[in-house]
């Protein structure tokens, strides 16, 4: 009897020798696969560069701060205010005034005179100081407080460049033995004083009076005013017939006598 057999397979050919190649393959096709998974995304960020490695397209350098540019300082306009402004020496000594304090005697017709302070004792000592009144430039104008008026009380106004200003509010500091000048007419068999000079003061002695001004008096006695109104007796003792005028003074607290300064010759 014959045996009978396959047409693809021939004698003697091992069986088991094709699946071999078949396994072969799939171990090149993982191998292939990490490849792709792993070594060509790392070429990709190398490609694209990291930060800070350097690698990859060219960077432009960063841009340098960018400075002032250096040229003189402006200075803001004397007057102005602020660190530029021009100090103003005359302001500040009038503002380190108190009130009670003493000064000298101002030369006439000056508007803002320069303070010079000393002890109220010395004869000297012209004008006391009752208030320091600023005001700033805002306010000017617009109802501020200003210095009392008065026989024998007076003001120094000293306005800055921005409009403000700084005011002393001044009262005369009298004595008996002083002189000031005033506006003397004939009244009948005597004289009358239409006004007087309480201010500024006049030097004993001195001719030259200029208008209105027609006589010089000398104060013959300082003294507290009286409480209530009535007669006031300026006469020293019971022998002094002079004749007397007398002020009320310093804001209603000093009565102030006076006469005619007696002619050169007669003192």
């Amino acid at each position: 009897m014959s045996r009978r057999t396959r047409p693809d397979r021939r004698p003697g050919r091992p069986h088991a020798a094709r699946p071999a190649i078949g396994g072969q393959f799939l171990v090149l096709g993982v191998i292939l696969a990490v490849f792709a998974l792993w070594i060509v995304p790392e070429l990709a960020r190398s490609a694209a560069g990291r930060p800070g490695d350097g690698a990859g397209a060219a960077q432009a350098p960063p841009e340098p701060p960018v400075e002032p540019p250096v040229g003189p300082a402006k200075e803001r306009p004397a007057g102005a205010g602020g660190a530029g402004a021009a100090p103003d020496g005359t302001a500040e000594r009038y503002r380190s005034l108190l009130a009670g304090d003493c000064l000298l005697r101002s030369r006439a017709g000056q508007a803002a005179p320069e303070p010079r302070r000393v002890p109220c004792g010395d004869p000297a000592a012209f004008l006391r100081v009752d208030d320091v009144i600023e005001t700033p430039p805002t306010a000017a104008g617009s109802g501020h407080r200003e210095c009392p008026r008065g026989p024998g009380l007076t003001d120094w106004v000293h306005r800055g460049a921005d409009g403000g200003t700084v005011a002393l509010c001044l009262r005369r500091e009298f004595r008996a033995g002083e002189c000031f000048a005033a506006e003397v007419v004939a009244d009948g068999d005597g004289h009358a004083v239409r006004d007087a000079d309480l201010r500024t003061g006049h030097t004993c002695g001195e001719s030259g009076l200029s208008e209105p001004w027609t006589a010089t008096l000398v104060i013959t006695d300082v003294r507290p005013a009286p409480a209530a109104e009535g007669p006031v007796d300026c006469a020293l003792d019971a022998g002094d017939r002079r004749p007397h005028w007398y002020w009320i003074v310093g804001g209603g607290d000093t009565l102030l006598c006076a006469t005619l300064e007696p002619p050169a010759g007669t003192r």
